[in-house]
């Protein structure tokens, strides 16, 4: 099967299938099959895309749970691309919940993932991260960004993923 980029946030989907129905169908049959399998390797990612079409459909509150859920198992599995991904969305959902400052602490958080394993973001996150980052900056401006980023890269992984999961969700309190 033929696969391309598509959308803003360049979701993986079936080629001539444009919408984000099928997308969500086959985002949730991975789900499953990880889950039903118990190979919880792609989980983070399955979820990574659910959150994402979330995103595009401006469910800021569907977004959060999805991608705070990835984060939480991209934690326990010590998985640095998917905790950088989870959170690199999360910021997203953030700019989408007009609180920039907290995006750019995700994102900061992110960056320290990637810088540590020493590879950039994959080319289906990259634009996506990419946007977020500039929709800080507009917003913060440059000096606040970067005051945000490097807050961020200070910030402990468990305990943030514990806070998103529980006592504080992107989506309110």
């Amino acid at each position: 099967m033929e696969y391309r980029l598509l959308g803003p946030f360049r979701l993986l989907t079936p080629k001539g299938q444009e919408r984000r129905a099928s997308a969500r169908e086959r985002w949730e049959h991975a789900l499953s099959l990880h889950h039903w399998t118990g190979f919880a390797y792609g989980r983070p990612f399955a979820l990574w895309g659910l959150g994402h079409l979330a995103l595009q459909d401006g469910d800021a509150a569907a977004a959060a749970r999805l991608l705070s859920e990835s984060l939480e198992v991209a934690v326990e599995r010590h998985d640095p691309d998917a905790i950088a991904g989870a959170l690199e969305g999360l910021a997203a959902v953030e700019v989408l919940s007009d609180e920039p400052e907290r995006a750019a602490e995700l994102l900061g958080a992110a960056d320290r993932h990637r810088q540590a394993m020493g590879a950039p973001a994959p080319l289906i996150n990259r634009e996506q991260a990419a946007t977020t980052r500039e929709q800080v900056r507009e917003l913060l401006g440059e000096a606040r960004l970067a005051a945000g980023l490097e807050a961020g890269g200070a910030l402990d992984t468990a305990a943030l993923a514990a806070g998103l999961t529980g006592e504080r969700r992107p989506d309110g309190p």
